[in-house]
């Protein structure tokens, strides 16, 4: 009961900062700390996407992971996934996913996509099998995504499907159609 208070608190905050990046006073505080060099991710940002970073890079989108996904979006990325895991359960796991798809609907242009992205394939990577459940959720975002225009976001929703259709050992071709 208390984890589920506290996971429900704590979901939206860190999603805000998927499409929001850090806040103002927050930035300052980094910067004048020099504490950005603290939370670069091993790899960057491309590594910390998963399939959909290196697909987006593969795409000729690296700089604008680069551009978009900086230290902060990566360490959310993180946070959300242990968020995750840490619940162990699809009690978890649905709101989160759910909340993060919808970012890449927000405002949150370019960076929110990315970084969204990033999320459901590095939480399908860690799932496996156990994400099929969520997939059937996830694919009308996937398909918006991949005609998106810009072509880091595209790259990276193709990755993702790639990545999708392996795990479900199916072509997932037919379900993305507008």
């Amino acid at each position: 009961q208390e984890q589920q208070e506290r996971f429900d608190r704590l979901l939206p905050l860190v999603v805000d900062v998927l499409a929001e990046g850090r806040p103002a006073a927050v930035a300052a505080a980094v910067a004048a700390e020099g504490a950005d060099a603290a939370l670069d991710v091993p790899g960057g940002a491309v590594a910390a996407l998963g399939a959909a970073g290196k697909a987006a890079a593969d795409a000729g989108g690296a700089a604008a992971v680069q551009q978009h996904c900086d230290a902060v979006g990566c360490a959310a990325v993180g946070a959300l996934l242990q968020m995750a895991t840490a619940g162990g359960s699809d009690v978890y796991w649905k709101p989160l996913h759910y909340a993060v798809l919808m970012a890449t609907r927000g405002g949150g242009g370019v960076r929110a996509k990315l970084l969204g992205l990033g999320v459901v394939s590095r939480l399908a990577e860690l799932l496996r099998e156990e994400y099929l459940m969520l997939l059937p959720e996830a694919l009308p975002f996937v398909a918006e995504l991949m005609e998106d225009g810009e072509v880091a976001v595209e790259g990276a929703a193709q990755g993702l499907v790639a990545q999708l259709e392996a795990l479900s050992g199916e072509r997932l071709e037919q379900y993305l159609k507008a």
